[in-house]
């Protein structure tokens, strides 16, 4: 049996070793003429968070495969924000995530034992009773990031103009260079989304690794001809970088795999993002709109659980919002009012060093 100095022992060293001691900014394109209102405001903020001493990333330098999940919220007529939250996690570490998924679903879930666990579906009973032991096995035992976008609907375009017009010249442009028709408004979804992934692809991933992405089945991945479209683009996107990332493979679904054949629980990963995506959202459109900001319970544990960073997964949520004609972008950190349960804590002392791009060695 452990013992308490030990226990903390542990987990400090592995926290330590979960922890990028060095990180690359800012991320740019290679042609200057390229500019992208999400790339700065990203490296804006990021520099920032890093000038207050609390910028904490995982480390992807020794794992040869790195994966991410995706899925988004806020298509609703009611909701007032986008949100795009993206899990990465190294793949050699999902190991005791995919032990404790099973006994967490054989305990709670019964004779619905390959149950999605959805947002939406937030109000079925096992789902509101295993949030909590959810939510904590992925805290301690993985190395990733849970990064979250909230992008205010009256923004038009992140990647364009801010305008109908730049969205109509960026859907064109698509067109002409055989990158399928779109619709202006799914499209600038699709990039944004893109852009994403390829700033944290660029900051966590090192060059040699081998990608996978695990996609919700989405308006901006309808079919296997718009996916690869996609991932045309996305390629595009890592080359177009300043010191390009090489990677041995990236692949992709935008099916979630068979409860029967998903042996590592990849599925239940994805409905991390799923939960995270929705339970900001419906926080974000509560306050906006002033209407009580209680929210129901899988919500609530979900936002106390981004209040504290994991021993191994790390949390960050940047909200962009547009005034008076001016789009600017924040981290949000959120505070619970009282301990948040199963959660382990350590000593970081935070020791990360900055480096530019012209001193990155790839």
């Amino acid at each position: 049996m452990i013992d308490k100095y030990s226990e903390k022992q542990i987990f400090t060293e592995i926290s330590n070793k979960w922890l990028l001691r060095n990180i690359v900014l800012p991320i740019e394109f290679n042609n200057n003429e390229i500019r992208a209102p999400i790339f700065e405001i990203m490296n804006d903020q990021l520099l920032k968070k890093h000038t207050l001493k609390e910028l904490q990333l995982p480390n992807f330098s020794i794992p040869e495969t790195v994966i991410i999940f995706s899925d988004y919220s806020g298509e609703s007529s009611n909701s007032k924000y986008y949100t795009y939250t993206f899990l990465f996690v190294d793949y050699s570490t999902i190991g005791l995530f995919s032990k404790g998924m099973k006994a967490i679903r054989e305990e709670y879930f019964h004779d619905s034992v390959d149950k999605e666990i959805s947002f939406k579906d937030s109000g079925y009973g096992p789902i509101n009773r295993c949030i909590d032991d959810f939510l904590r096995l992925s805290n301690n035992f993985m190395n990733g990031l849970v990064f979250t976008l909230i992008v205010e609907k009256s923004i038009i375009s992140l990647i364009a103009e801010n305008n109908k017009e730049g969205l109509k010249q960026l859907s064109k442009y698509f067109i002409e260079n055989d990158l399928g028709v779109w619709k202006e408004h799914v499209l600038e979804k699709g990039l944004r989304v893109l852009y994403t992934v390829t700033f944290l692809c660029k900051l966590l991933i090192p060059s040699g690794k081998n990608i996978f992405w695990m996609s919700d089945n989405d308006s901006i991945v309808p079919n296997t001809i718009k996916a690869k479209n996609m991932m045309k683009v996305f390629k595009n996107c890592l080359d177009s970088l300043k010191q390009p990332p090489i990677y041995k493979n990236i692949s992709y679904t935008i099916q979630p795999f068979d409860y029967k054949e998903d042996e590592y629980h990849f599925r239940d990963l994805l409905s991390i993002t799923d939960i995270v995506a929705g339970s900001i959202e419906q926080y974000f459109t509560k306050s906006e709109t002033m209407a009580d900001v209680a929210v129901n319970n899988v919500a609530n544990t979900t936002l106390k659980w981004l209040s504290g960073q994991g021993i191994g997964l790390k949390k960050l949520n940047l909200v962009i919002r547009e005034r008076n004609k001016l789009i600017t972008g924040s981290f949000v950190d959120f505070i619970a009012n009282e301990p948040v349960p199963n959660t382990k804590s350590v000593d970081i002392i935070y020791d990360v060093h900055l480096e530019t791009p012209n001193n990155e060695q790839n």
